[in-house]
């Protein structure tokens, strides 16, 4: 049956010209007419929406789940309508995986803050009387940079914390540093660490590792690409199996924490190799090599691919702790 339309000459979504025989925006794709809508055409909208992301969660995650390498084999090969965005659906994961794993960690925090700050101050404590015994081996000399700092500071610039003096310059003329650049930027950084509340802190730096571990998808997907060289195959689809890949391990992670909290059991062994079967399932199905070939390039993988994610984790954290 016909539908009868109110048209305009211009979209008033993105005001494209439209044409009289445009439906639809050629540039939005919103319909072309200018009708109040009806409660029943609004709800029926909504259900269609609903029902068609309903579909796309329900074709993907059993893919994911039980199907090793499927969807991103589906995503080079067009198809990809019909499955939840690779994208959308990692950070979704990890999020919900964080913020589930965040709530078993409040009760532990509180007790774990003051010891955690007594181990901090007593190796730097220590730290401090090895240097006293050598004091050449901290104070700057002629061959060493001038922002070199002297742990044997920190004790005193935790007492100056304590007393309220958190002031930079404050600071430096109480303990007798010169006020360079470097000098306020890394005692800047101490007395920060000293005032910390690491209770807080640790709720900072959980809020952030969802976008830490984005950053390194990029990183894993380059891996891929040098791993896989001779493959006719595009960064992005390297990119798209990392998310694929990643989405998996949060997703048994999910299971993991259900597992311990509710049951007990201690499952760890059985979810890693859980993973290692199907990383290596996945990559067999994703770029079509023996089972031989596949096996020995996910040992090396792995191993790279951990010095990396180390790295790229400290240097994020330090990143993390300076903006803080």
């Amino acid at each position: 049956m016909k539908k009868n339309r109110i048209k305009s000459d211009i979209c008033p979504n993105c005001q494209t010209k439209l044409s009289a025989s445009d439906n639809f925006c050629p540039n939005c794709g919103q319909e072309n007419d200018n009708k109040r809508q009806s409660f029943s055409r609004v709800m029926s909208d909504l259900i269609t929406g609903f029902l068609s992301v309903d579909s796309r969660f329900t074709n993907s995650i059993p893919a994911l789940l039980f199907k090793p390498g499927f969807l991103t084999t589906q995503f080079i090969d067009g198809k990809r309508n019909r499955y939840l965005n690779p994208v959308r659906m990692f950070i979704t994961i990890v999020v919900i995986y964080f913020l589930f794993a965040s709530t078993g960690e409040t009760v532990t925090v509180n007790d774990n803050r003051n010891s955690t700050a007594e181990v901090i101050d007593s190796a730097l404590s220590a730290s401090a009387q090895t240097a006293s015994a050598s004091p050449d081996s901290i104070r700057p000399n002629e061959d060493q940079p001038e922002f070199e700092i002297g742990a044997e500071d920190y004790p005193r610039i935790r007492e100056l914390v304590k007393a309220g003096v958190k002031d930079t310059d404050a600071v430096l003329d109480s303990i007798g540093e010169e006020k360079t650049f470097w000098n306020r930027f890394w005692y800047s950084e101490m007395i920060k660490f000293a005032a910390s509340d690491f209770d807080e802190f640790k709720k900072y730096l959980y809020s952030k590792l969802p976008w830490v571990i984005f950053m390194l998808m990029p990183v894993f997907a380059l891996l891929l690409k040098l791993f896989y060289i001779r493959n006719r195959i595009l960064y992005i689809d390297h990119l798209i199996f990392a998310f694929h890949l990643h989405s998996f391990v949060f997703l048994t992670g999910w299971f993991y924490l259900l597992i311990t909290e509710y049951i007990g059991a201690n499952v760890d062994l059985i979810l890693f190799w859980i993973i290692v079967i199907y990383t290596v399932a996945a990559l067999k199905k994703v770029y079509n090599q023996s089972w031989l070939k596949t096996m020995v390039k996910l040992l090396l993988l792995s191993t790279v691919y951990f010095i990396a994610g180390l790295l790229s984790l400290v240097l994020s954290m330090f990143v993390i702790f300076l903006i803080w």
